[in-house]
């Protein structure tokens, strides 16, 4: 497919640091800064003239008479999107993943994470996994906001808040619409807190609630599988993970019904 740029490419830069990783955003002067800034990671702070170790950028061009948006990384074209918010999504995703994959200072794990009562219930699980639709039901039954994507544990085990917007999907799990813990009546957790429920529960159309408690080894491990940075000192991030769950309720199994097993968790959890 042939591509022409229009007369202005990427004209603005933004280069931020965060969990001690600094990347670079180059972007179109169609995309407003303001829209970008919202889609950076959580936590994120202006990185002044440091080095960037990766350069993302979104063009705005033209193609076979249609406007796109060209999402790349370090110059390598990785995605094309008709509109720029769909093009601001998946750059979401990917600097999230960035610094999730290169930070040295915690362990991010795929999962789902909330606050009741002082203690953290951890939903470990891939994407389109029901992570969001579970925390969503957990935030209206009276949990606090931690993350629907990434677990933040430090050295220590205690799980930090990543609060980025939830991604609630359309039932085609196509469009998402992103939005926050006030949206469902709750609040952000501000605190470290440490882990007092970890389920590794998976949705079931239809299903009923269908759970078992599990030993300490088995949910290390289904962490593990879902630790982004797994492969790097896998020693030292299972000893954080051993911390984590050193005192944690695990159990595993299927659930059915979101609000119904927001109900049975925080139940476990309380």
């Amino acid at each position: 497919m042939e591509y022409i740029p229009q007369q202005h490419t990427t004209s603005h830069i933004v280069r931020f640091e965060s969990y001690g990783v600094t990347a670079e955003v180059r972007f179109h002067p169609s995309i407003f800064p303001d829209d970008l800034y919202g889609v950076l990671p959580p936590g994120w702070r202006p990185a002044g003239s440091n080095a960037a170790s990766v350069v993302f950028g979104i063009d705005d061009v033209m193609t076979q008479g249609q406007r796109m948006h060209r999402l790349k990384r370090n110059g390598r074209v990785i995605a094309e999107c008709e509109n720029v918010k769909d093009a601001l999504h998946f750059l979401e995703s990917r600097l999230q993943l960035y610094i999730a994959e290169r930070t040295e200072q915690q362990v991010f794990v795929h999962a789902g994470a909330v606050e009741y009562q002082g203690k953290a219930l951890l939903l470990p699980g891939r994407s389109f996994a029901g992570k969001t639709t579970l925390v969503a039901a957990l935030l209206r039954a009276g949990a606090n906001y931690l993350s629907d994507e990434f677990a933040v544990l430090d050295r220590h085990g205690r799980v930090h808040g990543y609060p980025r917007r939830l991604a609630m999907r359309d039932e085609n799990g196509l469009r998402v619409q992103r939005l926050t813990a006030e949206d469902f009546g709750s609040r952000i957790a501000v605190d470290p807190v440490p882990v007092g429920l970890a389920a590794h529960i998976r949705y079931k159309s239809e299903g009923k609630w269908r759970v078992k408690e599990t030993s300490l080894g088995t949910m290390a491990l289904a962490m593990m599988n879902n630790t982004v940075c797994a492969r790097r000192q896998p020693d030292a991030w299972m000893n954080v993970l051993g911390l984590a769950l050193g005192s944690a309720k695990c159990i595993m199994g299927k659930r059915g019904d979101a609000d119904d097993a927001a109900r049975r968790l925080l139940a476990l959890l309380g």
